[in-house]
């Protein structure tokens, strides 16, 4: 492993939870309705491929990002949970948000470095972000502001 020049934690929480959504006009209104929470300004939007996708914001600037898609049905919630708790297996990707710019570099080196990313960093508003797989095969980005 490398030698860090970034002391401390590279990650500072999750920036988004991504799922899928049916109708993601109507998950807007369930948070709206349920949790008085309104989307983020600019959403839900739709993007250059024809995907509506809203980002509703929950504690602390941790985001619901959610991007509308067919979807099969839900399966019933396993009762009682087993190793998958729900059983919906709708998960799609946690993003965790860089500390600052050199966390991010630093992060992203590690993971390139470790076989888990290609390094490939795309743009999207005022984020960076580059994707990751864990060794479970999950898929996970890691997120800085521009700015940051």
């Amino acid at each position: 492993m490398s030698t860090s020049v970034v002391s401390g934690p590279l990650v500072s929480g999750f920036d988004h939870v991504s799922t899928a959504s049916r109708d993601v006009d109507r998950l807007t209104a369930f948070y709206r309705d349920i949790f008085g929470i309104e989307p983020l300004p600019g959403f839900p939007m739709v993007t250059p491929d024809g995907r509506k996708i809203v980002l509703i914001p929950l504690t602390s600037g941790t985001t619901l990002q959610a991007t509308e898609v067919a979807l099969p049905e839900a399966p019933e919630v396993m009762s009682p949970p087993a190793a998958v708790f729900y059983g919906t297996a709708r998960f799609d990707h946690a993003s965790f948000r860089a500390t600052n710019t050199a966390a991010f570099d630093e992060v992203r080196s590690r993971l390139m470095g470790g076989g888990h990313s290609s390094g490939e960093i795309r743009s999207f508003g005022t984020q960076r972000f580059f994707a990751f797989t864990d060794p479970d095969g999950y898929i996970a980005e890691v997120v800085v502001n521009a700015e940051g």
